[in-house]
């Protein structure tokens, strides 16, 4: 840690704690502050400070998201909620955020049927696999 960090903590330290009649404590203190590595960046679970059940169901419907189109190829997210249910105390629209992530891509959408209507989900496929995008035939036959 840099000196002036240093000095910033041991002055909360000593407003808090009252460590002036103790000059060999405040000095193993200050050693041992000058001593500390701290890193930069967000904690490495990739979470960060996000621990409420929406955040962490997110965390497991892309872990499987990520498993089945690696398996399968594609994946949407109806097959998603399907393997990985929703907490019972979740909005349905937090499923929005599973697959608009850096590791998906988006390559095309289908048309499901749920009771009379019908909805338009949205297929994606891992973004660093080797997916090429099938070529477009206008006419077969006559293109030649």
């Amino acid at each position: 840690m840099q000196d002036r960090h240093v000095d910033q903590v041991m002055n909360v330290i000593r407003q808090v704690l009252n460590i002036s009649k103790m000059p060999e404590a405040a000095d193993r203190l200050r050693d041992k502050l000058k001593a500390l590595n701290l890193k930069r960046g967000p904690e490495p679970s990739g979470l960060g400070r996000k621990r409420d059940p929406q955040s962490i169901w997110i965390q497991k419907a892309r872990a499987f998201a990520r498993s089945y189109a690696a398996q399968y190829g594609e994946v949407d997210i109806e097959t998603v909620v399907d393997n990985v249910p929703l907490p019972p105390t979740a909005d349905r629209r937090i499923i929005g955020g599973v697959l608009k992530h850096e590791d998906f891509t988006r390559t095309g959408t289908k048309q499901k049927r749920i009771g009379r209507t019908f909805r338009t989900v949205g297929i994606f496929r891992l973004a660093d696999s080797d997916y090429e995008e099938p070529e477009e035939f206008d006419d077969v036959i006559t293109d030649w």
